[in-house]
């Protein structure tokens, strides 16, 4: 569960920042992340308050930036357990990456097969301490790929299909059970 709860964070990281814009791209892909060795592929789609993460075992997670929760959703079990998510300190707007204090262009790169121009990002992460991460953003602002500044983890998306996501993908069945982050049966 917390490498599940890790790969959403970081998939947030890369793209969330399109969910907040108002002409934000909706789109598919197939995520992969990297944090000592590699996860399984993952389909991702992302519309502009959501964002669904499809597990390889059949369990997936819904994100509702609106409401802050992420919903990890169990359908073997038929139930779901909420956890809260942080989008004040994630990415907000296209490129930007939530409290970013400092962008540096490194140059053109393709990563997955797509062009992408390549940046440094200082983040502010509070008690005047920062972060740097490397971003490899298409033309579009699309985050294709994220790693940390000593690239010791990365998420990297592929097979990106823009379009228009179903409303259905981000609902949860009313017959599934609910449950907070602490396992108490939500009603």
């Amino acid at each position: 569960m917390k490498k599940l709860l890790w790969v959403i964070a970081a998939l947030l990281m890369v793209n969330i920042g399109n969910v907040f814009a108002e002409d934000a791209p909706e789109f598919t892909a197939n995520m992969v992340a990297h944090l000592g060795a590699d996860a399984p592929a993952n389909k991702v789609y992302v519309s502009r308050n959501y964002i669904r993460l499809e597990m390889p075992q059949g369990n997936y997670a819904i994100v509702d930036v609106r409401a802050k929760i992420t919903h990890v959703v169990l359908p073997k079990e038929e139930k779901y357990m909420d956890f809260p998510a942080d989008v004040f300190r994630m990415p907000r707007y296209g490129k930007m990456l939530g409290t970013e204090i400092k962008r540096v262009s490194l140059g053109k790169q393709k990563i997955s097969g797509y062009d992408t121009e390549q940046f440094l990002v200082t983040r502010d992460i509070g008690a005047k301490m920062s972060e740097n991460m490397i971003q490899w953003l298409r033309s579009d602002n699309i985050a294709v790929k994220l790693a940390s500044g000593d690239e010791n983890w990365s998420v990297t998306l592929s097979d990106i299909v823009p379009g228009k996501q179903n409303d259905s993908l981000f609902g949860i069945p009313y017959t599934y059970k609910g449950y907070d982050q602490y396992g108490h049966e939500l009603r």
